[in-house]
């Protein structure tokens, strides 16, 4: 078993995608950890106000400094006159050695054509502009970033990383070819399709399959080397066997869909070969449906604010996040992915690196073989208004312990209803057989005055 507060598990994601309100720089585009911004220079703490003698007194020191360094800059210029001449000399010197000897061919047949140094051409062989060329010889190029602790992609800028590690894994997987800027323009249309679908889904499965596709060639490498580790019970069946296990939503199948699914194939056609046969319409609806009923909400640490949803950067794509704190990105795991719902969990997903990898903590004791469960949305609302989400977003009629002994507004009110018309028909009634014993006892009198009066004229 496992005691309140422990954690069960960890798992790595299988594929990720930050929230496009979190793309700003300020999250790794790989593994989703927070970048935190370069320190600003602390401010010097001000003194306490110095008397009028203390203050003179200073005033004399800075401009005794003053005058000093005055004197040092007249040396310092100096100085670099005398230097300047001298190399002005030398080079007079080097450029009648240089006038006696003879020029390159290309110099004599056109003498407006510089002359190109051998030490020219080794430079610019030793400074490589794409990421490829960087790795095809063992450099790393200068990539500009956003913040002194973040790296970005050399090509596109808007791809950024919290390590050359995730830098290198996100262009082996799936950016060498979703880079915005590579030179075929449909990674371009790809994105534009995406961002106007407002879902993530395009993106996660673009990603995944070639994550896919690199970790197998991996594998087959690391085997054909004979440095495979040991193989455990998950690694007998590959990613897409897992998959396949998964339950979904089925979806339909959209126009827009037809239109993402043919750009991803003129996208990866050419690095993952049988793609587009594989990935049929019904295939990529189902992985839709997959992603909307497995995948998690990735929160950030607590105390980092992640950038609101705006209309141009809100998703309609479904996640489990019980809002334990702000979400910033989605990911799917293989394993967490069959741990099912309750609304009174006995477990929680937490990101305690602050990535997308995710820990399975125990909320109160586990005994023994008791299943986990978690809160496919946030506990804490109403029961209504938790059906609802359930009900809408994953087709789920949650019957927990608590929706079964919870009350909620809507039933209280209907039952408060009813009971008051109960309450107003028995009164009705009451007062209706009141009218009838009195029109009775009124007929019975008039019969008793009547005979009075036959015996008074008698």
């Amino acid at each position: 078993g496992f005691a309140a507060g422990e954690v069960i598990y960890e798992e790595d994601a299988v594929v990720s995608t930050l929230l496009p309100c979190a793309q700003s720089g300020q999250f790794c585009y790989h593994c989703l950890k927070h970048i935190p911004a370069a320190e600003a220079p602390t401010e010097a703490v001000q003194d306490e106000p110095e008397s009028a003698e203390k203050q003179v007194e200073d005033v004399d020191e800075v401009k005794a400094e003053e005058a000093e360094e005055e004197k040092v800059e007249e040396t310092e210029e100096k100085a670099e006159e005398t230097e300047e001449k001298a190399e002005e000399t030398e080079e007079k010197a080097e450029e009648e050695e240089k006038a006696d000897e003879p020029q390159s061919y290309a110099e004599a047949a056109d003498p407006a054509i510089p002359a190109t140094t051998d030490a020219n051409e080794e430079q610019t062989e030793e400074e490589p502009k794409t990421y490829v060329e960087a790795a095809e010889v063992g450099l790393s190029p200068p990539f500009p970033s956003k913040s002194s602790n973040a790296l970005s992609c050399d090509k596109c800028h808007e791809a950024i990383y919290c390590s050359e590690k995730c830098r290198q894994d996100a262009y082996d997987g799936y950016h060498q070819f979703l880079c915005p800027s590579s030179p075929n323009s449909t990674a371009r249309e790809f994105a534009l399709l995406a961002q106007q679908s407002h879902e993530l889904a395009p993106i996660l499965i673009a990603k995944f399959f070639g994550l896919l596709v690199d970790r197998e060639k991996k594998k087959e490498l690391a085997r054909a080397l004979g440095i495979a580790g040991e193989t455990t019970e998950a690694d007998k069946y590959t990613t897409w066997e897992h998959l396949e296990c998964m339950r979904y939503l089925e979806l339909i199948p959209t126009a827009g869909d037809s239109a993402i699914l043919r750009k991803l194939g003129e996208l990866m056609s050419h690095s993952v070969p049988g793609l587009v046969e594989f990935v049929t319409s019904d295939r990529y609806t189902m992985l839709k449906g997959k992603l909307d009923y497995n995948a998690y909400a990735v929160h950030a640490t607590q105390g980092v604010e992640v950038p609101v949803a705006t209309e141009s950067t809100r998703v309609t794509d479904t996640m489990r996040d019980d809002h334990s704190a702000s979400a910033v990105g989605t990911a799917l795991y293989l394993i967490s992915s069959h741990i099912a719902h309750s609304c009174e969990p006995n477990a929680q997903a937490v990101f305690e690196d602050s990535t997308d990898k995710i820990a399975i903590k125990a909320l109160k004791p586990i005994a023994k073989d008791e299943e986990l469960r978690v809160s496919f949305v946030d506990p804490s609302l109403v029961k209504a208004d938790r059906q609802k989400q359930l009900k809408g977003s994953y087709r789920i009629t949650c019957t927990c312990a608590k929706c079964e002994s919870e009350v909620d507004e809507k039933e209280e009110e209907e039952e408060q209803e009813q009971e008051a018309s109960v309450e107003e028909a028995e009164t009705e009634d009451i007062a209706g057989e009141d009218g009838e014993i009195t029109e009775e006892e009124g007929e019975v009198s008039d019969a008793e005055e009547s005979e009075a009066e036959q015996e008074e004229e008698e």
